[in-house]
């Protein structure tokens, strides 16, 4: 189980490492995926039409697990 200080260690970690997509060059945010973390590309919406699930499969923007909580969940 990962506690506040290493939560945020591995954030911070993160925000460093990748402080903007490779593809386009925003800046990355720490986003919330049912219990997992990534870090994402903020210039990225989620694809709506044809033409942007396309681009989006061709051409991925930066996306990656930061911490995967979903291990420490009780059943």
């Amino acid at each position: 189980m990962f506690d506040n200080a290493e939560m945020l260690a591995l954030i911070e970690d993160a925000l460093q490492s990748r402080p903007s997509c490779s593809v386009c060059g925003a800046p990355t945010t720490i986003d919330d995926d049912h219990g997992r973390l990534w870090i994402t590309c903020s210039a990225t919406p989620e694809p709506v039409g044809i033409l942007a699930r396309m681009t989006r499969a061709i051409l991925p923007h930066d996306r990656f697990v930061v911490a995967n909580l979903r291990e420490y969940r009780a059943a």
